[in-house]
């Protein structure tokens, strides 16, 4: 029996990082959008790749066509692209991005065209006051706000074409974007859109805020299908029980897209053939749970294949998920530093510790080189979340910041290939060693134990020592943390069974960790959110099964109500995670909803927070009673 140093280790020794890197360099060769060509040929190769290695491996192909829903997320069109091209004409003509050179020159789902005009500046672009005294008709719109929104605007204003620009990121990187059109939308919204890097964006500014006329010609070669599909590849290995541990990476990204994301589709790849290898020369054990190895499109094709395979399924048949989204950051070249991102505090399970103790492993002396580490409170925005929202603890490995996230310089020479190997290592070894871990029993309970002893003090330092949060706001932090952190140990129930000292455990840290309660009406009043009092007593009904995208939201409210919930959400920022806790509290109060919100994520403006919330009660997405 190996320990999980051990089994890190020899899965660590086992990748290969040449292999990875050969991989990568094919993944990185297609614009992988979901509807589009690229991401179905993507998915072959990958197929290729490991029936090469003697591993079963199996496609499903879902429809998209711009209207069909998976539960709340409306399907992408079927769009293809094949060239494009933004040009200064004056005042001095001048090449700046060409789609060979930069395939996120062109946003997704743009439509074809070839249009010459005047660049007109509005800034964000995003809300009818940006165009006050401002004519765009017959004229190229040049904005940084959300170029989903941005568009639309420039296109009922009457211009031709559309710049989108990034305020952030790598200031000569060409950004990735979308404008997200429905197959409602495709007959209104025509015009051509593309974006270009800050750099270039910076001169076109600079030029028209010196009186000067800048006039740009874009060219956009691509087809709007009626339907396309995207694929789910999917692979694995059979365990002693059905039950099934998740490990996925998504697949779709605009070219290159090395580290976002072929570094964590690589990751699992290479690591499967290092673990059948393994377990092909009987030096490590079959494991207890079967694990299930997805690479699809994010989020989109994950729901597809979600709902093909029904809720209840997943609810009584996965009990915990690894995803691996950009793990190949370089530590020097992107900045980035190795994280895991856990799931919730109200999720707590022995995932969070294995995945913790995995990170020290790694990024110590242990296995060189040395990288830096952090371990995070969870964040949304990848496909841990759609397990999180099933109420089933996942984690999420990567390496972040990265300086050319989301732009055309995203490529393999600014990967760490050791990194994703690290990465793939211990996305094999957690559910390998938790298969073993009733071998240990009382030794694993105490370890468990006492990690949750230490979680506890370093949340309640965090909050406390580090002022970061008011009075209050820490009381109910450790309140959240007190009543939940001993679910780690119970956790351990579907792993070590018929161990009756678990519940010594469980009482011992709840006498250790008693916290004191706080009312209701002190809660209210040192919020200050007396003035929603009948609101907060409501309880929340979702109209939805899994998590909500603020997209979805805005689709269902009248314009007025749209603009309104945009710059709420603008101000509160974060707002994927707001709609995670809200999907979390289904059955809950509006209060016991900012409680848990507060506890875990932090302080809010809680009249905007509240007034978000009915903005989506008006969607008819959630019903309060």
């Amino acid at each position: 029996m190996k320990s999980f140093l051990e089994i890190i280790k020899v899965m660590y020794e086992l990748f290969s990082q040449t292999n990875a890197r050969r991989l990568i360099k094919v993944i990185t060769n297609y614009h992988r959008v979901p509807g589009s060509r690229g991401i179905i040929d993507a998915a072959y190769e990958l197929e290729k790749w490991l029936r090469s290695y003697g591993i079963s491996v199996e496609t499903k192909y879902f429809k998209v066509d711009g209207e069909l829903k998976y539960f709340a997320y409306t399907t992408p069109i079927g769009w293809d692209i094949y060239d494009g091209e933004v040009r200064i004409i004056k005042p001095k003509e001048e090449l700046l991005h060409r789609f060979i050179d930069s395939p996120t020159m062109v946003l997704t789902y743009s439509p074809p065209g070839d249009v010459e005009g005047e660049v007109v500046y509005v800034r964000r672009g995003v809300y009818d006051e940006d165009y006050k005294d401002v004519n765009v008709e017959g004229k190229i719109v040049l904005a940084y706000g959300s170029p989903r929104y941005a568009y639309r605007q420039a296109c009922k204003r009457g211009a031709i074409g559309f710049i989108y620009y990034s305020k952030n990121g790598a200031y000569e990187g060409v950004p990735y974007a979308s404008v997200r059109l429905l197959k409602k939308e495709i007959k209104e919204y025509k015009i051509p859109a593309v974006s270009i890097s800050r750099k270039s964006a910076d001169r076109i500014i600079s030029n028209i805020e010196k009186g000067e006329r800048v006039v740009v010609r874009i060219s956009v070669k691509s087809e709007i299908k009626d339907e396309a599909q995207i694929p789910v590849v999917i692979s694995g290995v059979e365990g002693k029980e059905n039950k099934e541990i998740w490990l996925t990476a998504h697949l779709c990204h605009p070219a290159p897209g090395a580290n976002d994301n072929a570094s964590g589709v690589t990751a699992l790849v290479e690591g499967l053939r290092a673990y059948y290898d393994l377990l092909n020369k009987g030096a490590i054990e079959r494991p207890r749970y079967n694990l299930r190895i997805i690479w699809t499109a994010e989020w989109l094709g994950f729901l597809a294949y979600m709902n093909e395979l029904g809720l209840d399924y997943m609810k009584n048949n996965v009990i915990m998920g690894i995803n691996l989204d950009m793990v190949g950051g370089d530590e020097v070249k992107t900045n980035s530093i190795l994280r895991v991102k856990n799931p919730p505090i109200l999720l707590h399970s022995i995932l969070s510790m294995f995945g913790e103790e995995a990170l020290k492993i790694i990024a110590s002396k242990e296995l060189k080189p040395y990288h830096r580490y952090s371990v995070d409170i969870y964040s949304c925005g990848s496909d841990h979340d759609l397990l999180i929202a099933l109420k089933i603890p996942s984690i999420m490995l990567i390496t972040w910041p990265d300086t050319y996230y989301h732009t055309d310089l995203d490529r393999v020479d600014n990967l760490n290939f050791s990194n994703i190997a690290k990465c793939s290592a211990v996305a094999y070894a957690i559910p390998q060693y938790i298969s073993t871990i009733e071998k240990y029993g009382k030794e694993i309970i105490e370890a468990v134990f006492h990690y949750a002893l230490r979680t506890y003090s370093t949340h309640i330092i965090d909050t406390t020592i580090r002022g970061k949060t008011s009075v209050i706001e820490s009381q109910l932090r450790e309140l959240h943390i007190a009543k939940h952190i001993p679910l780690l140990l119970r956790d351990l129930n579907k792993f070590i069974k018929g161990k009756t000292s678990i519940d010594e455990y469980v009482n011992k840290l709840m006498r250790i960790i008693d916290v004191e309660e706080i009312s209701d009406e002190e809660i209210i009043k040192e919020l200050k959110i007396e003035k929603h009092r009948d609101y907060l007593w409501k309880k929340i009904k979702l109209n939805y099964k899994i998590i909500l995208l603020l997209r979805e939201v805005l689709e269902k409210l009248p314009l007025e109500d749209r603009e309104k919930l945009l710059k709420i959400s603008e101000s509160l920022g974060d707002t994927l995670r707001i709609l995670m806790y809200l999907t979390l509290s289904e059955g809950k109060t509006v209060l016991d909803f900012i409680k848990v919100y507060t506890s875990e994520v932090g302080k809010k403006d809680y009249d905007k927070l509240i007034e978000f919330i009915k903005l989506i009660e008006k969607s008819d997405y959630i019903r309060l009673t």
